[in-house]
């Protein structure tokens, strides 16, 4: 349930918002934004988001084809991440500027505007979580079918994990230090 008042900064928030949107409080856990993005990408340089769209993922999302995959493709984008990174779509209205837009990487209009978070554990290791989207989170590992996040559960991810939002949209953590998740 969202408060009536962010209790760190007291800006209201909008009906269902999972963190505030001035300063970032997380509503579901109750904490602060990670301190000091800028100094903590230092410390963990390299690890990047590659953004590509799943003709897959499309498939399984969408049978009937109602949506179109771009075409051309578009080309496969990198984002460096920040020690957490929403994933989603923009939106001017609602105030939504994700680290991971999408609608803008990939032309993918399935994203929800705050459709998930990408955050970096104390061990330098990954965790996405679902926002609550419309069209849900999904994970797959090489080899395995897709599954679907339960919306707020943090998920270890790894370099082997492809997370899939919206349509079409895959995304895949690349970094030549990336530890191994814990917790699977």
């Amino acid at each position: 349930m969202t408060p009536d008042q962010c209790p760190k900064c007291s800006t209201p928030p909008a009906s269902g918002d999972l963190f505030c949107e001035n300063c970032g409080f997380d509503f579901i856990t109750g904490s602060d934004p990670e301190p000091d993005t800028a100094a903590a990408a230092i410390e963990n340089p390299g690890v990047v988001a590659m953004i590509t769209v799943d003709v897959d993922h499309h498939r399984y999302m969408d049978p009937d084809g109602q949506l179109k995959v771009p075409d051309p493709m578009p080309e496969p984008a990198s984002i460096t991440l920040a020690p957490a990174s929403l994933i989603g779509r923009r939106s001017q209205s609602r105030g939504v500027y994700p680290e991971i837009d999408a609608s803008a990487l990939t032309g993918d209009p399935a994203a929800s505007s705050r459709h998930a978070m990408l955050r970096r554990r104390e061990d330098g290791g990954w965790v996405v979580s679902d926002l609550s989207s419309t069209n849900g989170t999904y994970l797959r590992r090489e080899g395995d079918d897709p599954r679907m996040l339960e919306p707020g559960a943090e998920e270890p991810i790894d370099e082997d994990t492809i997370i899939l939002v919206g349509a079409w949209t895959a995304i895949r953590l690349v970094s030549p230090h990336m530890p191994e998740p814990q917790g699977r």
